[in-house]
């Protein structure tokens, strides 16, 4: 496979300006005859505020950090390893940080704040797409999102802005999904978590096999 990493100026539509990067690790699998049919998953992570990182080294690269069994961080010195379940077999994979995450930066202090909210997160990161799409000529491909935790708030988002912009996805994969914030903000009066969560303790219980008889 191929390796690109870069950044994408992102241009105020009306002045032109170059208001911000954006950084990007790009893998694109090797050999293929013909990109229009090879799918191009883009991927984040969440926060607000994360890089892609996670995503990107835990989970769906070709490489990941090692870590022991349990999942905890082992002793150093650190390494990567081959991931044995990469997404890459079945589609190129991009790897986006949205303005103020990873490397990527407005190009003035003053011009952070238009970035660092729903709306312009979404007109940035949409326009970042639009970009690759353009650029690598990939229009044709079938086209994913992937996003974890705000990141699947931002797929959703996403998914509406660009079809509206004449990009529509065959598919997005939402991870640790996050609709309604009211669903996970454990705070006195908002009882909606506790029930919520009840389920995933259970099936925890019972894969560990910490269930009574009668509840298995």
């Amino acid at each position: 496979y191929t390796v690109t990493t870069g950044r994408m100026p992102i241009q105020n539509q009306q002045t032109g300006e170059t208001e911000a990067q954006m950084f990007y690790m790009a893998y694109t699998l090797d050999g293929v005859s013909d990109k229009a049919k090879r799918p191009l998953t883009f991927s984040f992570n969440g926060g607000p505020g994360s890089s892609s990182v996670w995503l990107h080294l835990g989970a769906l690269g070709p490489k990941r950090v090692k870590m022991q069994d349990d999942g905890m961080m082992p002793a150093p010195p650190y390494e990567l390893v081959v991931n044995e379940h990469t997404w890459l077999d079945q589609t190129d994979l991009v790897f986006i940080d949205p303005v103020g995450t990873g490397f990527s930066r407005a190009t003035r202090p003053e011009l952070a704040a238009k970035f660092l909210n729903l709306n312009g997160d979404l007109d940035s990161v949409g326009e970042f797409i639009r970009l690759y799409l353009t650029r690598n000529e990939r229009w044709t491909s079938p086209l994913f999102l992937v996003g974890e935790s705000y990141g699947t708030t931002r797929a959703s988002g996403l998914s509406g802005l660009l079809f509206e912009r004449g990009i529509a996805f065959n598919g997005i994969m939402l991870i640790s999904t996050v609709m309604n914030f009211q669903t996970l903000r454990f705070a006195e009066g908002n009882d909606l978590p506790l029930i919520l969560i009840l389920p995933s303790y259970t099936a925890t219980a019972w894969y560990h096999k910490k269930l009574p008889a009668d509840l298995k």
